[in-house]
């Protein structure tokens, strides 16, 4: 029995805000607030994703990781792991779920291989998550952020708080080609 596999996934933000001043007019109240949705169908281009992959990471104080973008084992249905492959990332969601300030997570783009073209090439670049904080960045264009095995497809992670542990969770979204 053949099976189908049709990914697709939705990124909706909103902010919010409300603000009273008093004026020697009276009080004027500033209540507005903006949103963003960017939809992705099943597929390879385009506004279009079919590979994922999300996991909690917990690293030791001070400690590091790296994700290989080509060779990740994601836990599937009823147990079984898949194994997924990038050939291009499309979102990167990553929630720093450390309570302590200071315990900051950095994207170390320094490291052999990185992948730098969602960070300008650079590969000078840390990117910080604060402790509690977040980080969303999506490229929905067909090319988006080209993955190439052995030279461009790890990202690194460093736990920046030499005495607490960094528990953080990551979602990725891309295409198979």
């Amino acid at each position: 029995m053949a099976t189908t596999d049709a990914l697709t996934g939705t990124i909706t933000g909103k902010i919010e805000w409300s603000r009273a001043a008093s004026l020697a007019t009276g009080v004027e109240l500033d209540a507005t607030s903006r949103t963003f949705e960017q939809v992705f169908t099943a597929g390879t281009g385009a506004n279009q994703i079919d590979r994922h992959f999300h996991t909690n990471i917990l690293l030791a104080p001070s400690g590091s990781t790296t994700l290989d973008l080509t060779a990740l084992v994601q836990q599937a249905f009823h147990g079984s792991s898949v194994s997924v492959s990038f050939a291009r990332l499309k979102m990167l969601a990553i929630i720093n779920d450390a309570t302590t300030l200071g315990t900051d997570l950095h994207i170390d783009t320094s490291v052999a291989a990185g992948l730098l073209t969602p960070f300008d090439g650079s590969t000078t670049t840390l990117l910080r998550v604060a402790a509690g904080g977040a980080q969303l960045m999506a490229d929905p264009l067909a090319a988006a952020w080209p993955v190439t095995g052995t030279t461009a497809d790890i990202l690194k992670f460093t736990n920046t708080d030499a005495s607490n542990s960094l528990p953080f969770r990551i979602v990725l979204w891309g295409a198979s080609a």
